[in-house]
């Protein structure tokens, strides 16, 4: 786990109608690619998000949107900006069913330091899916904002 400073950056996302509908997501993905095909987007990181609200209760870790990082030379109607500043961050190098694993290490990692959590986080990858001895995963980055608590 690494503490690290993150620039503001452009991203554009859909957000799930129900986040836990498969073929949803898949189709989502399927369209943020057209649209990198259309903008001529080469490099394509996938973007996601949780809602902090859910992050310390460690429940309902689902996608609230998905989306693309765009490129600082290309502006999308309906874009938005992922905050800068102070970030913790983990790659989560497994299958996608031991994700909440990560997020409990990294709400671990927080509460030991000092911190507190300041907005939802983000997860980045690539959509590539490597199958696994227990199922299916990838390398994804979480990224969760912080900042430290001051002490009174």
């Amino acid at each position: 786990i690494r503490v690290v400073k993150r620039d503001r950056e452009k991203a554009f996302f859909i957000k799930l109608k129900n986040p836990f509908d498969e073929s949803e997501i898949a189709e989502t993905y399927d369209k943020l690619k057209r649209i990198c095909n259309k903008n001529n987007i080469k490099n394509i990181n996938f973007i996601s998000t949780v809602q902090k609200n859910n992050l310390y209760k460690l429940k309902d870790l689902v996608l609230e949107k998905i989306g693309i990082v765009l490129p600082k030379e290309i502006d999308m109607e309906g874009q938005e900006y992922i905050q800068e500043g102070e970030y913790v961050v983990l790659k989560h190098k497994t299958t996608f069913d031991m994700i909440d694993l990560t997020y409990q290490n990294l709400i671990k990692y927080i509460s030991e330091k000092g911190y507190e959590i300041t907005g939802d986080s983000i997860e980045i990858g690539s959509e590539v899916v490597v199958p696994m001895e227990n199922g299916f995963g990838g390398i994804i980055e979480i990224f969760i904002p912080i900042k430290k608590i001051e002490k009174i």
